[in-house]
């Protein structure tokens, strides 16, 4: 395709892999980058032509077909284990020199059951794995946007399928070309993307949020299905943003029980049996207290689960705090033994440059979204 001439004012840069025919990735650019780099800086991933960043004044566009696992999982390992953390780690990198990160591309997995048309028959099949949606969750999880679920949030809305079978007039397909954007926008700036069904473009700009509408929808048929659990929330950094989430789709009530926002020491000694003399230590922000939380919101509500979040919203200079984090934590009661554990487990959140709002909204999907992953492991 190098040879044709294309129409006047596109510049074109290409990243071919080094087996011809195998791989490789172009972008077609009206205003000229500043840079532009091929690959993500790692020669085992590189040379298979996977990766272009174009940087502009104002942004990073990334052009990004990321490794099928192939018939048979042959490549599974490599996919997840390998080339997915490089490529968040890539991100990440970018990230750092102070300007938004945008994606897009193939990204070879259909995230949930409503991104492809026969997801029943396709467990376990490449790009529908458990463990390729899990670390797509993770991108979301690090404050990415799913902008294609953005806009269609409802199912049959695809943007890829197979030119076997008349598949394209029957509409079986998958959602699998993405595009992404980090939150920190600017106002300037506008992403644009023409999705492949052909029904026109999108504009971005500063403002929109990360929806991820399919996981409220994932966790509540992850919660009924049998045997059926319920769920319980205590809150402090969050401020209700969890609950929010949980109950934006219908029928939550049917597992959801409810939950608590505790922000002061003596709200969560009193309501959540959090340990008064180590929570006064570390200002109620540690793993310890969340998992304590956690704990105590079961034995509030009498809930199979509980998830907990505490943390800061914002820079606390005082604290020798630099930028938002979070500690979250789940606590899973054994079954018929209320008040006995079997399984209770945290993590922590950074949430460098957000603002209050948006890093109590990026908290409250990361720990629904480690919910979720959970359940998918328990449910198997």
């Amino acid at each position: 395709m190098q040879h044709i001439a294309w129409p006047h004012g596109y510049e074109v840069f290409w990243n071919p892999a080094v087996k011809k025919g195998y791989s490789g990735t172009v972008i077609f650019t009206r205003p000229k980058p500043k840079h532009v780099t091929l690959g993500i800086g790692i020669r085992d991933h590189d040379s298979e032509g996977r990766v272009i960043t174009a940087e502009y004044p104002d942004f990073f566009l990334l052009d990004v077909y990321q490794p099928n696992s192939q018939r048979g999982l042959t490549r599974l390992d490599y996919r997840i284990k390998e080339w997915d953390p490089a490529f968040l780690a890539y991100l990440k990198k970018l990230e750092k020199k102070g300007k938004p990160v945008v994606f897009c591309g193939d990204l070879n997995v259909a995230h949930t059951e409503i991104d492809l048309t026969n997801p029943k028959t396709n467990r376990r099949n490449a790009g529908f794995t458990e463990e390729e949606r899990g670390n797509f969750s993770k991108l979301l999880a690090a404050g990415f946007v799913d902008t294609f679920r953005e806009f269609e949030k409802g199912p049959g809305h695809y943007s890829w399928w197979s030119q076997m079978m008349n598949c394209r007039p029957r509409n079986i397909g998958l959602a699998r070309r993405l595009f992404r954007r980090e939150r920190k926008t600017p106002a300037g700036a506008k992403a644009r993307v023409d999705f492949t069904r052909g029904d026109g473009q999108r504009s971005l700009s500063r403002g929109a949020r990360a929806q991820m509408t399919a996981l409220p929808r994932e966790l509540k048929e992850l919660m009924l299905a049998a045997p059926r659990l319920t769920l319980a929330a205590a809150e402090s950094l969050t401020c209700g943003n969890v609950q929010a989430r949980v109950g934006e789709i219908s029928g939550a009530s049917n597992y959801f029980l409810g939950g608590i926002t505790a922000y002061s020491l003596d709200e969560k000694v009193r309501h959540l049996g959090v340990n008064r003399a180590a929570a006064k230590k570390v200002n109620c922000v540690s793993a310890r207290v969340a998992k304590e939380m956690a704990r105590g919101v079961c034995d509030l509500f009498g809930s199979d689960l509980g998830v907990a979040t505490t943390g800061y919203a914002e820079p606390a200079p005082a604290d020798e705090v630099p930028t938002p984090f979070a500690w979250w934590a789940i606590a899973h009661q054994a079954p018929r033994s209320r008040g006995r554990f079997g399984r209770v487990f945290s993590g922590r959140v950074e949430c460098p440059g957000a603002n209050r709002v948006d890093a109590q909204r990026f908290v409250a999907d990361a720990v629904l979204t480690e919910l979720v992953e959970y359940l998918r492991r328990l449910r198997r």
